[in-house]
């Protein structure tokens, strides 16, 4: 755009080596101007080399081989205007490992291939064997994957649906989950049922994402009536209404627990993050704040390292932070346009960056620098659409895949489970 000084901005390139490493840079250019790589590089180059308009986009591409190994490098990018220089940009190489060759898939078993989704995995979790564990909406199943791919199907003891969407590990070394109703019901590592409890009213909850507390208890989002709550070691339910009506309104509200012992979770339909201490004894005591952008629809919710919790918003596409005093900052979607935006879930991934899948890959940022150290995870048209994403005990960042998600410029398979190496 002009500035009024006939001096153009934003004239910036934006690139992918063959690993799908960002290659960024930016400066302010005068019209027409010519643009070169500076000090000559056989595997960096320039199209086109000569810049009219504002809306000319001059690419700058990287030829090299496959990287397998985490490299920075600089690049001088120098700018010329009728053989005089008037601007000069630092462009930084990202060449991570970061291709989809560190990707590994386990369908899960009964999954079938260009059907769609058939088994429906949503929330995925560390279990207090570390064993991963997630949870088949469609097929009424709690599985168990070890970090080598073995996947073991349990069945809920939950008849009719809807079915589960929700899990937890419990303080007291079991798995706890949900029916997507009103019961949460919970197994030993083994998949030996044990007691369930039902949460008043009994019917009509809609149970979503549940996690642990800091208290250690099992706590849960019931966006049917509009409450958060937990179940006590005594298997007692307590049930606490959401002070702003219909606030939830859409059952991919997340949950989690803060450093602060209290519960952060959601409020996709009211545009709100929400705090209770986990002492609460009434609805009262939560306490809302409201994003800056209006009817950005947050989800997914984590505690990131630096002892903020971060969220996204699905229908700005934003991702966002808010410290324990409830200040909330907003930051640029992190999304490659070959994928699906619309994000869902978020996670601290083992290598301290925190991780937002899409379908089509994932995306990764640094908290110290959420703007401008957003990176590619890693790009893959394979990559399913993503419900779940958790640190894996083994160094890995784990994802739930659907296999019904189409278009974005990916083609997803199966039903799966899938880890990242970073």
């Amino acid at each position: 755009m002009r500035d009024g000084k006939s001096w153009w901005r934003g004239c910036c390139v934006n690139a992918f080596d063959p690993t799908g490493a960002q290659i960024t840079g930016s400066a302010a250019f005068a019209s027409p101007l010519s643009v070169s790589v500076s000090p000559t590089d056989p595997t960096l180059s320039l199209s086109p080399t000569t810049i009219t308009s504002p809306t000319t986009t001059s690419t700058l591409t990287y030829s090299g081989g496959a990287i397998t190994a985490a490299i920075t490098n600089s690049v001088a990018f120098s700018v010329s205007l009728s053989g005089q220089s008037v601007a000069s940009v630092n462009v930084t190489v990202f060449r991570e490992n970061n291709n989809s060759a560190n990707i590994v898939r386990y369908p899960l078993p009964g999954s079938t291939v260009g059907t769609g989704s058939t088994n429906f995995p949503i929330e995925i979790i560390v279990g207090p064997d570390n064993n991963l564990w997630t949870v088949e909406n469609l097929k009424n199943k709690v599985d168990r994957i070890t970090t080598s791919g073995t996947i073991t199907q349990f069945a809920t003891g939950f008849g009719g649906s809807p079915f589960p969407v929700g899990i937890a590990k419990g303080s007291d070394g079991n798995i706890w989950y949900n029916d997507g109703n009103c019961t949460i019901g919970r197994m030993t590592t083994s998949g030996a049922l044990q007691a369930s409890v039902v949460i008043p009213p009994g019917t009509g909850c809609n149970l979503w994402y549940m996690t642990q507390g800091p208290d250690g208890n099992v706590w849960f989002i019931a966006q049917g009536i509009n409450s958060v709550g937990y179940v006590d070691s005594g298997l007692t339910p307590h049930v606490f209404t959401i002070p702003t009506s219909n606030a939830v309104g859409y059952v991919l509200a997340g949950i989690a627990a803060g450093p602060d012992n209290a519960v952060w979770f959601s409020e996709s339909q009211a545009s709100k993050i929400a705090r209770v201490p986990t002492n609460a004894t009434s609805g009262a005591q939560i306490t809302e704040y409201s994003t800056p952008t209006s009817s950005s629809q947050p989800l997914g919710i984590a505690l990131g390292p630096d002892g903020n919790l971060w969220f996204v918003e699905f229908n700005s596409d934003l991702f966002a932070k808010i410290t324990t005093s409830g200040v909330i900052t907003e930051y640029p979607g992190v999304l490659n346009p070959a994928n699906f935006t619309n994000l869902v879930v978020i996670a601290q991934g083992p290598d301290g960056n925190m991780w937002i899948p899409q379908g089509g890959g994932a995306v990764r940022f640094s908290v110290t620098n959420p703007t401008a150290a957003v990176t590619p995870g890693f790009t893959d048209t394979a990559q399913t659409d993503d419900k779940g994403v958790v640190a894996g005990p083994d160094g890995n960042i784990w994802f739930t895949g659907l296999g019904s998600a189409g278009g974005g410029g990916f083609n997803p398979t199966a039903d799966e489970v899938a880890k990242f190496t970073p």
